[in-house]
């Protein structure tokens, strides 16, 4: 059988399972359960044979609309390492009393024994909720007796009164889909425009059903004195069907540096246009972020918090008394935020304690603490303001959404520079954000609600510095010193690393890391947040030099050689996300063993990248019985274009083997 038909005879025999295929809930079959590989992709340690979403509209005469999902999957567990997908989680939006729901959760896990299909049924008590930021509840369950081989399977509802939200439709995961089903059916009063992000092609099917919705409500009724009674009605109306049918979906394939995959997921994104009730007027939805800005700035628990002070002014005049420089009113304040409040680990755009409290009671969430910082610094007389981001961790939104910031920063303006504050990193500067809030831009909102983009992105590099000197006895042991410093973001991570660690952990982790053994660590600046951290350390190893044929081979850089390119695959669909612009430089003396010359060195290289993205160096000279070795490789750009990855795989490919390269030593 040639190659083109045995391609044909798989695809007809796919597309003949899928299709004949009962995908009831509890209707799994034996061929499922005994499938050993996904048939398209024998890599997958897990696949969804079956994937299905519906949306539509429930009208309550006295609530109004509801915007009801009902969600039904099947996923196949092929391994161990796709034991993960045994479980889900729901994340569901709550603000002011306003909650979404779910319901009528039910699970079954499907096991083959002794050729019988066993079902394990989930329980509700392993069914958890828990608030993960003060607008988001997260809902979480796991299948029971997950093995290999086995088949889970749920189904929910959820209903939310968000009815002008209709959440992306996922169209692409991390595993493969065999049957994708999907339909949203829209009322003819709501007017939406669908998007399609990410690779995949998908064709959305768009039609008109004619329906009826009969709905009773309760009115006020005065005769004497006032009764409720409730009334019933019926009204004709179109609704407008979304339709997406599709087999076979790869595996959306994960790639290094991406800060947030989901944000080049396939979906089909609903952005509602306008609305237009019947007997009313006709009321324009499409909005912008400015406008998204100017809502939560006039929500309870944003602007008016900001302008509570009556809780610090005591304790915050004494200490800004005498000082009128306003660069110092701004470190004063900042680190006095740091050490008053501590962060409770939540996000959140909204306080949760609210300013007062958090400030009394030492602990609060990243609106408590950030909003508290700018009420203080305007206190101060200084220009500040709240900045709205969206984390890494919560993606970037392409049409504006109150679901798409989640995080508060502050901002204070100073000789028309914004300097960007966040007081929940204890070991931060000013302009120095973690990773998680650098997330392309966010959005600095005014005293009057009005708003403008801000560039997330560090200013400064970060870079780590290398020194080590070394000297390789006649046994061939290494002895030598490191100095290593960090700045930046990079110190930034490495403090608050280092403050969840003793010291000998981190020992520990370096002499691993690096197959050394150390003396004298010493580690400065690990509390001095505006200096770099600064390590040093006296070290031995009998690993980083070999011997073959009386010859001896010296990688360059030791242990601080790049050992891997990150990037392996031949093309990419992604940017390349690094978070920020970085430097790695590393000096090197190696002094020639005594009754040993040099053979030979590797040549040195100098690269640049298209329009400046970044630059190798490296050097390698010899003087006396003294070899030096200079090597730099820099990243001008925090973020890199997914149409420059070959150049940047390239760039890597040659990094790794020129730090591979050996310096050869001969007897004399």
């Amino acid at each position: 059988m040639n190659r083109i038909s045995l391609v044909l005879l798989v695809a007809f025999f796919i597309e003949t399972t899928v299709n004949s295929q009962d995908y009831k809930f509890g209707k799994v079959s034996k061929s499922e359960l005994e499938e050993k590989y996904y048939p398209s992709d024998s890599t997958a340690n897990a696949a969804y044979l079956f994937k299905n979403k519906e949306v539509s509209y429930l009208y309550n005469g006295d609530q109004g609309w509801k915007l009801i999902t009902e969600v039904h999957e099947r996923v196949k567990l092929y391994a161990k390492e796709g034991f993960d997908y045994g479980t889900k989680n729901e994340y569901l939006y709550t603000s002011g009393g306003n909650d979404e729901k779910i319901i009528g959760i039910k699970g079954l896990t499907y096991e083959l024994v002794d050729g019988k299909i066993i079902k394990y049924k989930l329980d509700k008590k392993d069914i958890f909720k828990e608030k993960s930021s003060e607008s988001r509840v997260h809902v979480k369950f796991t299948m029971p007796n997950l093995s290999e081989g086995s088949i889970v399977e749920w189904k929910y509802k959820i209903e939310s009164p968000y009815e002008t939200f209709i959440d992306d439709v996922i169209l692409q995961h991390t595993i493969p889909i065999k049957k994708l089903d999907v339909i949203v059916k829209v009322p003819e009063y709501y007017k939406f425009k669908t998007n399609l992000k990410g690779f995949l092609y998908v064709d959305v099917q768009q039609s008109f059903v004619n329906k009826t919705i009969n709905f009773s409500k309760r009115s006020a009724v005065q005769s004497g004195k006032v009764r409720t009674e409730r009334s019933s009605g019926s009204v004709d109306l179109k609704e407008k069907y979304y339709t997406i049918k599709k087999e076979n979906i790869p595996a959306l394939e994960i790639e290094p540096y991406v800060n947030n995959i989901n944000n080049y997921r396939s979906a089909c994104q609903f952005e509602l246009i306008k609305y237009h009730y019947p007997g009313d007027r006709e009321y324009p939805f499409a909005t912008t972020w400015e406008r998204v800005s100017k809502k939560i700035f006039e929500s309870p628990s944003f602007g008016s918090e900001i302008d509570k002070q009556s809780h610090f002014k005591e304790e915050l005049s004494t200490l800004l008394d005498g000082i009128t420089n306003d660069s110092q009113k701004i470190i004063t304040i900042y680190q006095f935020v740091k050490s008053k409040i501590k962060w409770n680990r939540r996000n959140g755009k909204y306080t949760s304690s609210g300013t007062r409290k958090s400030y009394k009671d030492g602990e609060g969430n990243v609106a408590d603490i950030n909003l508290n910082l700018v009420s203080m610094l305007r206190y101060a007389g200084l220009e500040a303001n709240p900045v709205l981001v969206s984390t890494r961790a919560n993606g970037v939104f392409f049409f504006p959404t109150l679901k798409g910031f989640n995080y508060v920063i502050a901002s204070v303006i100073i000789s028309n520079k914004i300097i960007l504050l966040d007081a929940t990193e204890f070991y931060a500067v000013p302009n120095q954000l973690p990773l998680r809030a650098i997330n392309w831009e966010g959005r600095l909102v005014k005293k009057d609600g009005t708003s403008l983009s801000v560039n997330l992105a560090p200013e400064k590099i970060s870079s780590e510095d290398n020194f080590i000197s070394v000297i390789i006895n006649q046994d061939l042991e290494v002895t030598g010193m490191l100095r290593k410093k960090y700045t930046n973001l990079n110190a930034l991570t490495f403090r608050n690393k280092y403050s969840s660690l003793k010291e000998e952990e981190v020992i520990e982790e370096i002499e691993e890391n690096n197959l050394i053994e150390t003396e004298r660590f010493k580690i400065q600046n690990k509390t001095t947040s505006e200096k770099p951290i600064s390590i040093t350390t006296k070290f031995f190893s009998d690993d980083l030099v070999e011997e073959i044929n009386d010859k001896i081979y010296i990688t360059p850089l030791l242990f601080l050689a790049e050992k891997e390119n990150p990037f392996k695959i031949d093309d990419r669909k992604y940017p390349v996300d690094f978070g920020t612009t970085w430097r790695e430089k590393s000096n090197v003396s190696i002094t020639v063993p005594e009754g040993y010359e040099v053979e030979s060195i590797p040549e040195s290289l100098s690269i640049n990248l298209t329009d400046n993205f970044g630059v190798l160096r490296y050097q390698i000279s010899k003087s006396g019985d003294k070899l030096k070795i200079t090597s730099i490789v820099q990243l001008n750009y925090p973020i890199i274009p997914a149409i420059f990855y070959k150049e940047l795989k390239d760039f890597y490919k040659q990094v790794v083997e020129k730090q591979s390269e050996k310096i050869v030593l001969i007897k004399k």
